[in-house]
């Protein structure tokens, strides 16, 4: 584990291929560049490697005031997103244009109590070409 910011942590030369697998759990709607997310994601996996993610595209990255980072939040909607992965040098396996996956997933919820928080997640498997 790394902590830090995901694509200053994964982007250097020396980060290329060293992972077979990469699994991002509610994580995507994080970016605020989900672009640079796919490409260092991919900068990462190894030849055949492989991507696992699950989680919703419920977009919420919000910068702190002393953010260095540029203003302007790329938003996918999951069709735009899937022709990026695409794109990108990713094929899938599993989810989206084969047998399309969503998974409703609790989120702070409270077995005990009546107040559950349900997104609809994507799941996909993709490899990387």
């Amino acid at each position: 584990m790394v902590a830090g910011d995901f694509i200053e942590c994964y982007s250097s030369p020396s980060d290329a291929g060293t992972f077979s697998v990469v699994v991002t759990c509610f994580f995507l709607d994080t970016a605020a560049n989900v672009l640079k997310y796919i490409e260092t994601i991919h900068h990462v996996l190894g030849d055949n490697g492989v991507w696992i993610n699950l989680g919703p595209l419920a977009w919420h990255f919000e910068p702190d005031a002393d953010t260095t980072r540029p203003s302007g939040n790329i938003e996918l909607t999951l069709s735009e997103l899937v022709a990026v992965i695409l794109k990108s040098g990713f094929k899938f396996e599993s989810g989206p244009h084969l047998d399309q996956h969503t998974i409703s997933t609790p989120y702070m919820a409270n077995s005990r109590g009546m107040l559950t928080y349900m997104y609809t997640a994507e799941f996909w498997v993709a490899r990387k070409l």
